[in-house]
């Protein structure tokens, strides 16, 4: 996994999650050249495992470029992004994060990067990380504060 570059000082929060989509796009065209556009399509997923104390769900607001055959995609090749928002608990107390996600999907194989904001527990709180893992399977992510 690609992971984000930490200090020694800054706390790391490893992760595993899910997200799937969970309703319709706001809008779908296909370009001139055969790339697809979709925009706003909402998904739900959640924590599955974490040793580092997160727990929670997320909800994900995202944009596709699609550079593959919507109807019958042989490879999703694709790039991505959109909001990202998770609300749960760290160690035990309240806690949440919002802010931009960011993807490349290659040969259905996802790798992305979080920039976020805390809340509650991470009131105050820059949080940057990664993410990897099939497309609509389980994904391995890190995150780490930054301040």
């Amino acid at each position: 996994m690609t992971t984000t570059q930490a200090k020694p000082n800054r706390t790391v929060i490893d992760f595993a999650f899910d997200l799937h989509v969970s309703g319709d796009a706001e809008r779908i065209w296909e370009t001139g050249s055969g790339i697809w556009q979709i925009r706003n399509t909402p998904h739900i997923g959640s924590v599955l495992s974490s040793e580092s104390g997160i727990d929670g769900t997320f909800f994900y607001l995202g944009n596709l470029i699609l550079f593959d055959d919507l109807f019958n995609p042989t490879t999703f090749n694709s790039i991505g992004g959109g909001i990202f928002e998770f609300t749960g608990t760290y160690w035990g107390e309240e806690a949440g994060f919002t802010g931009k996600l960011h993807f490349t999907i290659f040969e259905w194989y996802g790798t992305g990067y979080f920039n976020v904001q805390g809340s509650g527990a991470f009131e105050g709180m820059h949080l940057k990380g990664t993410y990897e893992g099939y497309l609509g399977g389980v994904y391995d992510a890190q995150l780490v504060i930054w301040n």
